[in-house]
């Protein structure tokens, strides 16, 4: 998938993902260019009920950060300035194939601009809490005889 680098996003069909603390940037974005951007579907992705990212490990070990937010498929029928939330997909695919993989696969990588170092510090360094605090309470469990 090829990521749209220019700005006015030219004619066509787009895809990107919007964390919730984007929303109402993205929100004011269509709304003011309702002549020329036509949202044609979305997806919900909700992993962390507190708000937190969320990881997995895939089958290779590699960590894949799950976000909350929406994933939107879009139409920009004539040349629109972007409003600068990461970097557009092209999309080549229908809305329902798009929506097939984003459902089978919902593991979203925010573009690495949109990422808030100081808050993936603090989530690291809570996950890493809850780890150490989980090995406390086994290692009291074990022992206990």
């Amino acid at each position: 998938m090829a990521l749209e680098r220019r700005d006015p996003l030219p004619p066509g069909r787009y895809s990107v993902f919007i964390t919730e603390a984007e929303t109402a940037r993205w929100s004011a974005w269509v709304t003011a260019n309702i002549g020329t951007v036509k949202v044609i579907g979305s997806i919900s992705q909700r992993v962390a009920p507190n708000g937190l990212p969320v990881f997995a490990v895939d089958t290779d070990f590699n960590i894949i950060w799950k976000r909350i937010g929406t994933a939107f498929y879009f139409e920009v029928s004539a040349p629109t300035p972007w409003v600068k939330l990461g970097l557009p997909d092209i999309e080549t695919r229908s809305v329902d194939a798009w929506r097939q993989e984003k459902t089978e696969n919902p593991e979203y990588i925010p573009d690495p601009d949109a990422i808030d170092p100081i808050a993936e510090i603090k989530s690291l360094l809570l996950f890493g809490a809850v780890v150490y605090l989980g090995a406390l309470a086994l290692g009291r469990v074990v022992k206990t005889p």
